[in-house]
């Protein structure tokens, strides 16, 4: 299932600081002049606009991640069960990445709540990620390896949400985080070869 020339954007923010952001990202933004953006607030919205009982989807998905980390696992947890193919939805995802682990940052929930969804696989999935989800992270402002940790981040991101999607690029808002870009950025292409990834700072 495709459809045209839409592009489907799920994000947390405004959908003017969405574009505003999308605008500012050079060469790597994948937006065409007569493109349809369709906004979202999550990924159930997507999949109910595109039809539940859709398994493929061809079309162009952007998904925008700002301000803190429970977006990002509220979003991936919902990916992940697309695959699982759940009728009952438990905790949230939790992050337990070692870098966030030492500063003793996690997420939980509790909520159960009941739900039907079909496995949707979408095959052309592109991902934004600004330098504020961060922010949550206790030091990261001040973090001389916090690039190396948001790297981790957005490697993790990509592992868990392959098992639904097939990501083809991803953009890393890194103009104002701290730390050596080379060895992580090397890491992530290593791991991910088909990925197209860009940075910010212009370093891809």
């Amino acid at each position: 299932m495709t459809m045209n020339n839409k592009i489907m954007i799920v994000t947390n923010v405004s959908q003017a600081e969405a574009k505003k952001c999308l605008g500012s990202s050079g060469s790597w933004n994948p937006i065409e002049d007569d493109s349809e953006l369709i906004f979202f607030a999550n990924i159930e919205g997507l999949i109910a606009y595109i039809g539940p009982h859709s398994r493929v989807y061809d079309g162009k998905v952007i998904i925008m991640f700002f301000n803190g980390l429970d977006y990002i696992e509220r979003t991936v947890s919902t990916l992940i069960e697309l695959k699982q193919q759940t009728t009952t939805r438990d905790s949230p995802l939790e992050f337990a990445m070692d870098s966030m682990t030492a500063k003793n940052v996690s997420r939980r929930g509790s909520a159960t709540q009941e739900t039907t969804r079909s496995h949707v696989q979408f095959t052309d999935m592109r991902f934004f990620f600004h330098s504020s989800i961060c922010e949550s992270v206790p030091g990261f402002s001040q973090d001389k390896e916090a690039f190396c940790t948001l790297a981790t981040l957005v490697s993790t991101v990509v592992s868990k949400s392959g098992t639904v999607c097939t990501p083809r690029s991803l953009y890393i808002d890194d103009s104002t985080v701290e730390g050596a870009k080379e060895q992580p950025m090397r890491c992530m292409l290593r791991n991910f070869p088909d990925l197209e990834v860009r940075l910010g700072s212009g370093i891809h």
